[in-house]
């Protein structure tokens, strides 16, 4: 009953997350609801099945499926961040192109920027031009410096100056992690809580709960 109960709970947020502009607290807000209940669906099915006959068997062969999505890893990292350090997460970027020179430069954002927060986590940019961008490997490190900011204002400038861009935003779950649209963050958040749901049920169905409410999440 209870894994299950905190599956609808991930999914209640989940579809919270959907139309909502993504630097904004109703944002950051949902998707820290989101996953505490979805690292919780794991903790209630240890909590609740562990003392049943062939647990750990069972339970290792689930560990297993999350192994093979890179996304369960990241959802684990990102609520650690979240719950120990706040609103840190999810890493916002925006990545605009000079569609005519082919410049390009990224931003990464802490999720709810403002007048106190280290709004800019990283900034970095490419030249449309390959060997325009290049810095010789024998310049010393001042020097390199130098050419690397010489060349990102140039950037920015023709970046500002040009009346033909193109901007996407994605997001990172945490610092370390993958960037990602925002379609395939919930792609991929819809097949996790699938997987867990899965598992729910199949624990339920084979060791039912025995409480009168146990019918209520079905």
């Amino acid at each position: 009953m209870y894994p299950l109960y905190k599956v609808k709970e991930a999914k209640y947020f989940i579809e919270q997350l959907r139309g909502v502009k993504i630097a904004s607290e109703a944002f950051c807000f949902n998707f820290s609801a989101l996953l505490s209940a979805a690292r919780s669906i794991t903790f209630t099915i240890q909590k609740l099945y562990k003392h049943k006959d062939g647990f750990e068997l069972e339970y290792e062969k689930l560990r297993e499926k999350l192994k093979l999505l890179p996304f369960a890893k990241e959802i684990v990292e990102s609520r650690n961040v979240s719950e120990k350090e706040g609103h840190k997460v999810p890493l916002l970027i925006t990545t605009t192109i000079n569609l005519d020179t082919k410049d390009k430069i990224t931003y990464e954002c802490d999720p709810l920027p403002d007048d106190v927060n280290d709004v800019i986590r990283k900034i970095y940019f490419e030249y449309g031009n390959d060997k325009e961008g290049w810095i010789p490997a024998d310049l010393a490190e001042e020097q390199k410096n130098t050419l690397f900011m010489t060349q990102f204002h140039q950037t920015l400038k023709r970046m500002q100056e040009s009346n033909n861009k193109a901007t996407t935003y994605s997001l990172k779950l945490y610092e370390k992690g993958n960037d990602t649209t925002v379609d395939k963050f919930f792609e991929d958040m819809s097949r996790y809580l699938e997987l867990l749901e899965e598992a729910a049920r199949d624990y339920d169905n084979s060791r039912p709960s025995t409480t009168a409410f146990s019918g209520l999440v079905k």
